[in-house]
């Protein structure tokens, strides 16, 4: 019976100059490079790319309805102003017919600017946490309360300038 030596018999060394080492060391790790290198560029890096693409275009959406808001909220409160200016002088005497007319078109204007925030602020609600949808909700009820009342019962523009710096404030918090 023959001795066997090693695995020689098993598994005989591949020589240097034949065919199955040059595959083997060439042409496999070639191949294997080639298919992951293809498999990688053709779909991990585009799934990357596109993630990336909708998390900036939320982003990009996100700090557009912030500044939109910032804006929305400041033409509320001058409008705000404007009209309890008027409010005021209307107080001390009888209004002539010119600040009447002023008076309602600030009347009319506020409106308007109260129905651009609140617009602003319900998009807001598609794209912020749920602690800022509660507060965005809370400050639209305290608005809603506030419109109900008399000029002279309202309080002060600090009142609505406090909730602008923070809602404003927490949807900047919430586009990071």
């Amino acid at each position: 019976m023959a001795k066997i030596e090693g695995t020689h018999l098993l598994n005989p060394p591949v020589q240097d100059q034949s065919l199955l080492y040059i595959v083997l060391n060439a042409w496999v790790p070639a191949f294997v490079t080639v298919i992951l290198g293809g498999f990688v560029a053709s779909i991990v890096v585009p799934g990357i790319q596109r993630r990336y693409q909708r998390y900036q275009m939320k982003l990009d959406k996100k700090t557009e309805l912030c500044e939109g808001t910032a804006k929305a909220f400041g033409r509320y409160i001058v409008s705000w102003r404007r009209l309890r200016q008027i409010s005021e002088l209307e107080r001390t005497r009888a209004l002539t017919p010119e600040e009447a007319d002023r008076k309602r078109g600030f009347v009319a204007e506020r409106n308007g600017r109260r129905d651009d925030l609140f617009d602003c602020l319900r998009v807001c609600r598609l794209y912020s946490s749920q602690e800022v949808c509660s507060e965005l909700v809370r400050f639209m009820a305290w608005d809603e309360q506030q419109s109900a009342m008399p000029l002279s019962d309202l309080p002060p523009l600090d009142e609505w300038r406090r909730w602008e710096g923070q809602l404003i404030g927490m949807l900047k918090n919430d586009i990071r």
